[in-house]
């Protein structure tokens, strides 16, 4: 995760929500971050359909993550939220 680089930035970015499938990660989360059980999600359109959240730093694997940015920003289309996304959108160009 980006953590460190956010914790860095504490002025300017709050974490208010994570997202994971395992729900270990997100006790641990929890309990690193101090979020509350609703904060915590295990999957991403949950996350998604939240107002409070400003930006969305999607970290899926790379065979995941073309089909997951291209549905989180239609979702968010309109929204004027930014999405952040690292890793490359493909594992190949075909």
């Amino acid at each position: 995760m980006h953590y460190p680089a956010y914790s860095k930035l504490a002025e300017t970015y709050e974490i208010v929500a994570v997202c994971d499938p395992d729900q270990g990660k997100l006790s641990k989360w929890r309990g690193r971050l101090g979020l509350s059980p609703q904060d915590l999600h295990t999957g991403w359109e949950a996350i998604v359909a939240r107002d409070d959240v400003d930006v969305y730093d999607i970290m899926v694997p790379i065979e995941l993550n073309y089909a997951v940015t291209e549905a989180v920003a239609k979702r968010l289309s309109g929204k004027r939220k930014a999405i952040i996304c690292e890793k490359p959108l493909a594992g190949s160009f075909k």
